[in-house]
């Protein structure tokens, strides 16, 4: 499974970004790699700041699955002509990482729409009242323009 998926990442994705990618998988798994408790009797993450590991060793166990996952769904997006990035109920930055990485990763000619309609309903992506579009607010500079203009006048 895990060379097939390889194999359909090196047909769709230039060479040049799968290499990032997978530069950036290295990081993370020599990360787990030297700070998971693998000897750990009940296999938990440790409490924090009780020992120099992060990691438990369950939660180290699932990390590859979610490498080949992440690259499934990169690949995906490549194929994707229009990307709709919805929000995650995180912070602001994880957000906004969110719209660079469907940009970075998605094919040249496919639109990507950041989605940040705000229900009422987040926890920490809270920015807004609810039916805000916070990325048009933030970023749509003719909305920014008409809200100055309209200001001006009033």
């Amino acid at each position: 499974q895990a060379y097939r998926l390889l194999g359909r990442a090196i047909d769709c994705m230039p060479h040049a970004k799968l290499r990032i990618f997978l530069e950036c998988c290295e990081e993370v798994l020599a990360v787990l790699r030297e700070k998971t408790d693998w000897e750990a009797k009940d296999g938990q993450a440790p409490e924090p700041l009780k020992s120099k590991f992060i990691f438990g060793r369950e939660q180290a166990r699932r990390a590859p699955q979610a490498v080949l996952r992440t690259l499934g769904e990169i690949c995906d997006l490549t194929a994707a002509r229009r990307i709709r990035v919805t929000i995650l109920d995180n912070g602001f930055f994880a957000n906004w990482l969110q719209v660079l990485d469907a940009r970075f990763f998605a094919h040249v000619e496919a639109v990507v729409e950041p989605d940040w309609l705000l229900t009422g309903q987040e926890r920490e992506f809270n920015y807004g009242a609810a039916g805000v579009d916070l990325f048009r607010a933030l970023f749509d500079g003719a909305a920014l323009l008409d809200d100055g203009a309209a200001a001006a006048e009033g």
